[in-house]
């Protein structure tokens, strides 16, 4: 791993124990089945598994869908998103020093002194808690928050902010316009996975007519759907030409071991954040995905609307799935003021190599590169010209 990345090390385990709770969630099949129930004490729960037989009588099961960014409806400059993100730092340190005194987090909470405070607080106290017995100091904690939030997360209540910031009305350069410009469709990750074909989930082409490929270097390749598998929530592109596209990833072809250290490289809150590709690392969390299904590993990586179709990569260079998912954390955290544990989801490489083998003209993964960092910034720097942008319109 880098320098970098081991400087935070520590503070990576405790956070992986935490829930990044973010009002930006990808929607995708796994979005999610939580079981609300009441023990015979008469106490509320909420889990992921069905709840014990004798107990289940009075047990709920809810379907739970993301939440609508507000910032999807602006397209914020650096410096008024740094501007923001120093607020959010601001409320960080705050919450985080209040849980040093021994608060709780429903304590931390109301710590903000203001409505609009207390709601962005709900947005990161599942990340600060996850600190709150560390020798981490507020001020660090609060440093990760700050640029967790220029990585596009906590901007659920943006709009309040630039109200605050142009009381004479929001600029019309900020708004994002409603239709006729490539806002107006969906965007994720895509990747070649063959040579010719590429690789991204279903959800983020499905109902489109006009699919585009953006690569690095700003090239645009039209796009068109090879195969599907909907039950899975992939999608196999083809172009014309396939010398068009960058060299394929190679996938590997074994399961990850559990606690194998992991990356993706995407295209989060693309207007947001801009085109250029954003890396965030983590771990295998589990080897199974909801209800031990073996399709899926749970992944302690942060991902954000955009990452979608992303490659799950290994520290050798491979990919060992595609980000599909994560959980909306924010409404379970409204109802029950817990936090429930880290639910983002990859679906795995094999079912890739399924998919490939099903869809007529396409093969295994042949003409694949083979990364040879060792680091994450040597791995980043020689597979991040192979992952593009997908625009469906």
């Amino acid at each position: 791993m880098s320098t970098s990345a081991g400087r935070f090390r520590p503070f990576r385990a405790l956070a992986i124990a935490a829930l990044l709770v973010t009002a930006a969630v990808l929607v995708s099949p796994v979005s999610a089945a939580i079981y609300k129930w009441v023990d015979e004490q008469g106490n509320t729960h909420f889990s992921q598994s069905p709840p014990p037989a004798k107990q289940n009588k009075k047990a709920s099961k809810m379907k739970l869908h993301g939440i609508k960014d507000d910032a999807d409806k602006f397209q914020l400059p650096p410096d008024v998103l740094a501007d923001y993100c120093a607020d959010i730092r601001e409320l960080a340190t705050k919450v985080a020093g209040k849980m040093r005194s021994g608060a709780s987090a429903g304590s931390a909470l109301t710590h903000s002194h203001s409505d609009e405070g207390e709601l962005l607080a709900k947005q990161i106290i599942g990340y600060v808690y996850g600190f709150k017995n560390s020798d981490a100091t507020a001020h660090q904690v609060a440093g990760l928050v700050y640029k967790q939030c220029m990585n596009g997360a906590y901007t659920a209540h943006v709009e309040s902010f630039l109200e605050r910031r142009y009381p004479d009305g929001i600029p019309d350069s900020i708004r994002k316009p409603s239709k006729g410009t490539e806002t107006a469709g969906k965007s994720g990750t895509a990747w070649p996975v063959s040579r010719g074909f590429v690789i991204t989930n279903n959800h983020v082409v499905s109902g489109s007519e006009t699919l585009t490929l953006i690569r690095s270097d700003g090239t645009r390749i039209s796009a068109r759907v090879a195969g599907r598998d909907k039950e899975n929530d992939l999608a196999l592109l083809t172009v014309d030409d396939p010398g068009s596209l960058p060299p394929p990833l190679p996938l590997r072809t074994s399961a990850a071991d559990l606690g194998s250290e992991v990356f993706t490289i995407g295209f989060p809150h693309l207007d947001l954040m801009g085109r250029s590709p954003k890396v965030t690392e983590g771990i295998v969390s589990s080897q199974t995905g909801l209800h031990d299904d073996d399709r899926y590993y749970q992944i302690s990586v942060p991902v954000q609307a955009g990452n979608s179709g992303g490659p799950l990569i290994d520290m050798d260079g491979q990919v060992i799935g595609v980000v599909t998912g994560k959980l909306n954390a924010l409404a379970i955290f409204e109802r029950s003021g817990n936090l429930p544990e880290n639910v983002n989801y990859a679906i795995k490489s094999k079912l890739i190599t399924d998919l490939l083998g099903n869809t007529t003209g396409s093969d295994r993964p042949r003409g694949s590169m083979q990364p040879t960092g060792t680091t994450l910034a040597e791995l980043t720097a020689e597979i991040k010209s192979s992952v593009m942008i997908v625009l469906a319109e």
